[in-house]
């Protein structure tokens, strides 16, 4: 017979669990808006008192009864089967109170489940019952639960199995230390991490002493194994539900082509991004998801109105998806416009070197040391040249790819303001190659022109090593000077994080933020990039990243620097790895025509 305590635990469980009913029940009738958040609670709690049930000893007289009806080792496998359940229900909680379908399915399964289990392994009918009714409540509320999955980078999948297994690890250690040192084991840790990584794997039995009332413990660990296994494999190999809509990218262009006079309006056009375009086809803009945040490109394309409407439709997809939504590299305007509305706030990340092309001249002192650049250069051998990346021959194709081999990118790392050189995209951008005495490429400048006209935008500066001092600046220069024969009004150089608080401060925390941000710039090149766009004597235009309030600050900061490629976590290499990106062709020798 179970003692006092242990009645008074089961009665307990079994009292939780008819609350946890109840207040489902009545919150599903008014349709609450809070009934997510309480049925998070009420599921784990479910796990929960379900844990506590299967920890207690059953009735004797029953558990003899099963044992002669359905077979002496079924309540055992039933209790064994429990806990995961029981701790499945814990984890699931949390996604069931931010809304998540799959969460909600992964929760109405296993309390069903569960609802069996409590018959079999004791005769447990009342908490089988109030089990089974929490499911029921939850699938008849189901619409409440909208927020679909997103498909997460290898990276991501990988650190969420390795969590799930380190976590279902030192649970069974902590279980059996538990259970073995009450009984009186002397056993070591080392002995005890042993046998638990022998019951996850279900090699063999073990040898640990276990008391009568636990017998179905290791059973329990080797099916939690199981599980585990099972859910790395569908973690692993689940379908991404959400894809880039190729249709819309057409559609996104034609705006962009209409709209796109921001600097950074061309980079909207790359084809590794998802292109949205607003129900009424007025806007467009592009987005990316990283690390749990949807960023939006800082330049949408479109009237006011409809920008808007379209930051309205992009908060939409983040919602139901249950991820943050930022701006980044937002301009002035923008960033005023939208703050205004109180959901975001936003954050200076850098300026942008912004050259007017028609007052730009070397002579003069402030570009002495650029005029002495490209003159060195000149007495060289070098000279410039300007083609539509789309439009190069076999063999400046050869001779750019060896360049951008030398440079060591293979392929453009940011978001709002670099494009990949193979991207089809690309096809509407110009190079201006630097040749030397031999007339081979050597370096060049990828320039992205705004779709509507009017600026150019520098997206990289691919060039091999050991050239002569100044050739980027001869390259810069000679794009300047293009870009004012074909009547263009403006120049956008390299982005300069954080340049205010480094040499303009004006507040304390600008003041203190600036010698902390000078010292990253071992790692991300702050304070070169800003030396290098300061030679050319530009106006500063500020950018900002919009973000959703403080709570969200620093996840929206890592995020940010993730997909602009500041950061790089390691990747894993896969044979035939499944992307929704479309496949990219390396610059290099065009194809030879077929016949």
């Amino acid at each position: 017979m179970p003692s006092q305590s242990h009645l008074l635990t089961a009665g307990f469980s079994l009292l939780v669990l008819v609350v946890v009913l109840a207040v489902l029940a009545h919150l599903s009738r008014r349709r609450s808006v809070q009934l997510p958040f309480f049925a998070g609670v009420a599921v784990a709690a479910s796990g929960l008192a379900n844990l506590l049930s299967t920890l207690s000893p059953s009735d004797d007289g029953r558990l003899e009864l099963l044992r002669e009806s359905v077979g002496a080792g079924v309540p055992d496998m039933a209790r064994a089967l429990a806990v995961p359940v029981g701790i499945t229900l814990l984890l699931t909680g949390r996604y069931l109170a931010r809304r998540h379908r799959r969460a909600l399915d992964v929760a109405v399964g296993s309390l069903a489940v569960l609802a069996v289990l409590n018959v079999v392994k004791g005769l447990d009918v009342a908490t089988g019952l109030a089990t089974g009714g929490v499911a029921l409540v939850l699938w008849r509320a189901r619409g409440s639960f909208d927020v679909e999955p997103l498909q997460e980078r290898w990276t991501s999948t990988i650190g969420t199995i390795a969590r799930m297994t380190v976590g279902v690890f030192v649970a069974t250690v902590a279980a059996l230390a538990l259970v073995t040192w009450r009984d009186g084991s002397d056993a070591s840790l080392g002995t005890i991490v042993h046998e638990s990584l022998v019951l996850l794997t279900l090699t063999r039995d073990t040898t640990l002493p276990m008391p009568h009332h636990m017998g179905w413990l290791p059973g329990a660990i080797g099916v939690t194994g199981l599980m585990t296994l099972f859910l790395a494999i569908v973690i692993v190999f689940r379908r991404p539900p959400v894809a880039a809509d190729y249709g819309a990218r057409e559609r996104a262009g034609e705006v962009i082509a209409r709209h796109g006079t921001d600097t950074l309006s061309g980079f909207a056009r790359r084809t590794d991004v998802i292109p949205h375009v607003t129900a009424d086809g007025r806007a467009a803009g592009m987005f990316s998801i990283r690390a749990g945040v949807l960023f939006v490109g800082g330049a949408p394309s479109g009237p006011d109105d409809a920008v808007d409407e379209l930051l309205g439709e992009l908060r939409g997809i983040a919602d139901h998806h249950d991820v943050r939504m930022a701006v980044l590299c937002a301009g002035q305007e923008l960033a005023d416009r939208v703050c205004a509305r109180g959901r975001m706030k936003a954050m200076y990340i850098g300026d942008e070197a912004m050259i007017d092309v028609a007052s730009f001249t070397t002579q003069g002192r402030p570009l002495k040391k650029v005029r002495q650049a490209v003159g060195r250069v000149e007495r060289e051998g070098y000279t410039s040249e300007v083609v539509r990346i789309g439009d190069m021959d076999t063999a400046t194709r050869a001779d750019v790819a060896q360049v951008v081999t030398a440079w060591g990118e293979k392929e453009a790392h940011g978001f709002c303001m670099e494009m990949p050189l193979a991207d089809a995209a690309s096809a509407d951008s110009l190079a201006v190659l630097a040749r030397d005495a031999d007339g081979r490429v050597r370096a060049l400048v990828h320039v992205v022109p705004s779709p509507a006209g009017g600026n150019w935008s520098l997206s990289s500066t691919p060039h091999e090593r050991g050239l002569p001092n100044g050739v980027v600046d001869f390259l810069v220069v000679k794009m300047i000077e293009e870009a004012r024969a074909r009547g263009m009004e403006r120049v956008s150089l390299n982005f300069a994080a954080y340049r205010q608080w480094i040499h303009e401060p004006r507040t304390r925390w600008e003041r203190t933020m600036g010698p902390v941000v000078k010292v990253l710039d071992r790692f991300f090149q702050i304070e070169r990039l800003y030396r290098f766009n300061k030679k050319f004597d530009p106006s500063w235009v500020p950018r900002y990243m919009l973000y959703d309030g403080r709570q969200a600050q620093l996840r929206t900061m890592w995020a940010a620097m993730l997909v602009e490629g500041q950061i790089r976590l390691p990747s894993v290499p896969l044979a035939g790895r499944i992307t929704s990106r479309p496949a990219r062709r390396a610059i290099g020798p065009a194809p030879a025509p077929r016949g």
